[in-house]
């Protein structure tokens, strides 16, 4: 239906496909509708007009050479008047079509006759097609729609149906003025119509009278509706495989048929487990099956060639005909592209951190304002996630409580008063710690200096945690920081050792009289990953494998425990609260934290709002995390201390391994 698409809209999907069912009576209906509209001239000639000028138009990625580019109203209007004139004309000629023809030889004057007739029934199904298509069902059909203008089909509308009134009588043989008392229902004497002809021409009249009213009606803001809608995820790598895709399936919160995946290459495994799942997805590179077919062998024999712009454009058109909504995780470099492009076609999208990766696209982004984030949701695997219970208990923001289990003195009614309250009994903050140790990491692109690789997609998560909870900015000229990477892992990823930065950075210093000591590094065997706040009358403690935070407090000599943790059906691994001991709290192998549950339950609460913000309280993590890039950039500029994420101290493996204890 590729080229047909481009002459008549395709139905979009969630036109039929309501939640989890497929509508069969929307689905046939819509689909006569496209086929209807296949035989419209009016159609026909916005086709030609798109190809004769798709070379040297200017093109945006809502308009471009591959979709159906918008025709302006004007062009419609130029047809309208053609056909308006041609209906006048014939009406008022003194001589009938067969009387023109009655001249010509026999076969030919019964041809021309015929093809008179049905260039006219052709004339009025368009008409009558467009009253139906463009006063009710394409909104019902295209969820991607644009008008140039609020009046643009109200201000042809009394052609049409005056064109519909001439064609009508002219092929009826009776007298226009006729029809169109028919139409609106008033009684007309002698007329010449029969019963049948009364009958259809009032039932039009009727239709039309409702449908121009409920126009009218729809100019008053409708009543949100809060809906499942569909889901299309732009990339098919690790983080779409193991964390995305089984949070929004998990618990029943997106049904299969919700979501599509798209990405430039999607490996064989993947597409085996989402043709199971009955999960479609769009590939913009087929593989291309070698000789050797065996064993249902499909593999190419060579490495695919891809094209970003190529890749850019098949996606977004598959977009466009298929979901409302959109979840980007795709590497750093390729999230702005899409960004612009959804936000240029009004879909609403979530997006992985880092939301930029240069300093031009974090320019571009600042310069926009809140414009391209207003239906963005910004995701934080760490701060909405793994640190959710920290992040609460310092903001306090009621859209991440229903995630929490809280505890006071093992008392379960705790609210956010007793939490302020709580707060305010810690006093003076003294100290941040925060160990983010990780395990072997087999993407060569984290690490790689070009991308800014553990940079971005590493630092990034601790500085966002030291942002948040630090009561004043992040001062850089007040840390030191020291930068290391393992000789091995060059071998290992199989990379020259010049084209990474560093695996492993420590910071300490002091902030405002806050003492910060932050350690973070992959390819670290005694993986560790917890946050200690200490304060002049307690402390905290988030321990980022089980998602719990444990807050405790003298009052009359008296300790108090206070723990937030993350529900279990969210992914939480709750486990009792009170060690005094940081490694018993933060050390839990066994107890694997089930990924990205709690973000994606915040990204559908975002999709029930309509995918736009309705109140100045958001809960991703926008504009904090443009804020900490914004920094992170600027710091590498400074290059005058000893060791750089760019020029990192190559150590040994055994020296590396120590280098959190020292």
């Amino acid at each position: 239906m590729g080229f047909l698409s481009k002459i008549s809209t395709k139905p979009h999907y969630e036109s039929y496909n309501w939640g989890t069912h497929q509508s069969l009576f929307s689905s046939i209906a819509y689909r006569l509708v496209f086929f209807i509209r296949l035989f419209s001239p009016l159609q026909w000639g916005k086709f030609m007009m798109r190809e004769r000028g798709k070379h040297n138009q200017k093109h945006t990625i809502a308009n471009d050479n591959k979709a159906r580019s918008d025709i302006h109203a004007r062009h419609s209007e130029y047809y309208l008047l053609l056909i308006f004139a041609l209906s006048v004309g014939i009406y008022y000629l003194p001589v009938t079509a067969e009387e023109i023809f009655s001249s010509l030889p026999y076969g030919l004057s019964i041809a021309l006759a015929f093809i008179s007739k049905t260039l006219f029934l052709l004339l009025i199904i368009e008409s009558i097609m467009w009253m139906f298509y463009y006063m009710l069902l394409r909104v019902l059909i295209e969820k991607h729609l644009s008008i140039y203008n609020e009046a643009e089909y109200f201000i042809v509308l009394p052609f049409v149906l005056l064109t519909q009134c001439f064609l009508l009588a002219s092929h009826l043989n009776i007298d226009m003025t006729e029809v169109f008392s028919l139409l609106i229902n008033i009684s007309y004497e002698n007329g010449l119509a029969d019963n049948k002809t009364k009958l259809l021409i009032g039932a039009l009249g009727y239709t039309y009278t409702v449908l121009i009213i409920a126009n009218v009606i729809n100019l008053i803001p409708p009543v949100p509706v809060q809906r499942k809608a569909n889901v299309t995820i732009i990339g098919a790598g690790d983080v779409v495989q193991k964390r995305l895709l089984p949070a929004l399936l998990a618990n029943g919160l997106y049904k299969e048929n919700q979501i599509a995946i798209a990405s430039d290459i999607i490996d064989s495994d993947f597409k085996k487990e989402l043709d199971k799942k009955k999960i479609a997805y769009h590939e913009v590179y087929k593989k291309i099956p070698s000789t050797n077919t065996s064993h249902g062998n499909t593999e190419p024999d060579s490495e695919i060639t891809t094209d970003p712009n190529n890749t850019l454009k098949s996606i977004i058109n598959f977009i466009k005909t298929r979901s409302s909504y959109v979840l980007i995780a795709t590497p750093a470099d390729e999230h702005f592209p899409y960004m612009k492009a959804l936000t240029e076609l009004n879909i609403s999208f979530g997006v992985e951190k880092p939301i930029v990766a240069t300093q031009a696209e974090l320019d571009a982004l600042t310069l926009s304002g809140d414009n391209m984030m207003k239906n963005g949701f910004l995701l934080s695997y760490y701060w909405l996630e793994k640190a959710l219970p920290l992040n609460y208990f310092f903001t306090l923001n009621s859209h991440y409580r229903e995630f929490l289990d809280i505890s006071f003195d093992n008392k379960k009614n705790v609210t956010a008063s007793n939490l302020a309250y709580i707060k305010n009994q810690l006093g003076t903050m003294q100290g941040i710690s925060i160990k983010l140790l990780e395990g072997i990491d087999k993407r060569a692109w984290s690490l790689m200096k070009e991308n800014g690789g553990f940079y971005f997609e590493t630092l990034i998560h601790p500085i966002t945690l030291l942002h948040n909870i630090l009561p004043t900015k992040i001062d850089h000229s007040a840390l030191n920081f020291s930068w290391f990477l393992d000789e091995s892992i060059a071998e290992q990823l199989n990379v020259e050792q010049a084209d990474l930065g560093a695996s492993y950075v420590e910071i300490k210093g002091k902030i405002s009289g806050v003492n910060i000591d932050i350690r973070t590094g992959k390819y670290i065997e005694n993986k560790t990953r917890f946050i200690k706040v200490s304060f002049t009358n307690g402390s905290i403690i988030m321990n980022l494998d089980t998602l719990c935070c444990q807050i405790d407090f003298l009052e009359n000599n008296i300790t108090h425990s206070t723990s937030i943790c993350v529900k279990n059906k969210f992914g939480g691994k709750q486990t009792p609260a009170g060690s005094d001991d940081v490694s018993s709290v933060a050390h839990q192998d066994s107890l694997l934290h089930d990924k990205y549950l709690v973000q994606m339950n915040l990204f559908d609460l975002f999709v029930k709002n309509s995918g736009h913000w309705q109140s100045p309280q958001r809960f991703d993590d926008y504009p904090n995390q443009l804020k900490i890039i914004k920094d992170m950039s600027s710091w590498l500029t400074e290059t005058d201390n000893e060791t750089h994420f760019y020029r990192p101290k190559v150590v040994p493996k055994k020296v590396y391994q120590s280098l959190p204890n020292r």
